[in-house]
Formats: C-alpha cells, sequence, structure tokens
C-alpha cells in the first residue's frame, strides 16, 4: 500500500502529462527535469524483428509469424521537479481545505440571520474569503439575491464593490 506522499507524487506526475489512470512506472532522476513519457507502446513484429504496421493482416492461419512485443513506457521526472511541485500541490489542497472548512463555519454562524430589515435573511454562505478586518462572506438571500457581508457586519451588494453600503449585521464572530 502505497503512502499519502507517494500517492500525492504520482496523482501531481501524472496529471501534468495528462495521463491520469495509466499504470505507467514513475523513474526519478536527479535534478529538476519535468515529468517526461519515454520508451515505446505495445506493438507487434515478425521474428526477423520488422514491425508489423497491421497486424489483422497475419490472421491467417499457417501465416502467423507475429511476436508481441510489450509496451516501455514509463515516466521520467526530476526528484528536485517532485519536491517542488508536489510540495506546492499539497500546500494549495491544505489551505483549499481549510477554506472549505471556514465557509462551513461561516453557514452556522450566519444561518437564517436578518441581513436586511426588510426581511430578507441569509440562505446560504456561497463562499468566504478570511483576511482578518478585511474579510467577507458571500451569502444568497431568501430573495435570491447575493450579499457580501464585510467580517465587521456591513452588507454590500456586489455589484457595487463596496461602495455603498446598504445593511448592518453586527460582528460575524
Amino acid at each position: 500500500m502505497s503512502t499519502r506522499f507517494e500517492r500525492a507524487i504520482s496523482r501531481v506526475v501524472r496529471s501534468y502529462l495528462r495521463q491520469s489512470g495509466t499504470p505507467y512506472e514513475i523513474v526519478f532522476v536527479e535534478g529538476f527535469q519535468a515529468p517526461e513519457l519515454q520508451g515505446e507502446s505495445y506493438h507487434y513484429e515478425t521474428r526477423t524483428g520488422r514491425r508489423i504496421y497491421h497486424p489483422s493482416a497475419y490472421k491467417k492461419v499457417g501465416w502467423s509469424s507475429m511476436v508481441y512485443v510489450g509496451s516501455s513506457l514509463h515516466i521520467v521526472v526530476g526528484a528536485g521537479w517532485v519536491l517542488t511541485c508536489v510540495l506546492e500541490e499539497e500546500t494549495l489542497r491544505e489551505q483549499r481545505r481549510k477554506l472549505r472548512a471556514a465557509t462551513k463555519r461561516m453557514n452556522r454562524v450566519l444561518q437564517g440571520r436578518r441581513i436586511l430589515s426588510g426581511g430578507v435573511f441569509v440562505k446560504e454562505v456561497t463562499g468566504y474569503v478570511p483576511d482578518g478586518e478585511k474579510g467577507f462572506a458571500s451569502v444568497l438571500g431568501t430573495d435570491g439575491r447575493e450579499y457580501h457581508v464585510l467580517t465587521c457586519g456591513e452588507v454590500y451588494l456586489p455589484e457595487t464593490r463596496g461602495s455603498k453600503c446598504i445593511g448592518n449585521m453586527g460582528p460575524l464572530e
């Protein structure tokens, strides 16, 4: 069974080559060489070693002098490239995971709270940008419109780009 780090290496290298789901062996070399697919695909040859391009032409009984040659395709990648890219990818995955968790937490905090005095309530938090005092939550109101709620509780319409406050919910946390 492979470790989490080995799966991450495989995922990053194969996605770089757009070869996800392929069983090619990954060979590591020194340096920062980007992943490269090397080798030959499977094919048929005659017994003398000439490549057969149309194997169905040899299907008659007694005519078959075909020899199957297996695939030698493999992925060659530099160890430095792997460390750089995999660590970067894992960092991004962790940041996305934390952002999803923060959005869920904001959804619990804001669910059902009143946005405007006219009876518009929070239906769902669609996004959250935790940036201290500049952070905001993107919420969907019960009226079907999208609103941006700053951490301090001020409510804005996205199309006004934060220029006109249309309400105040109070501090979010």
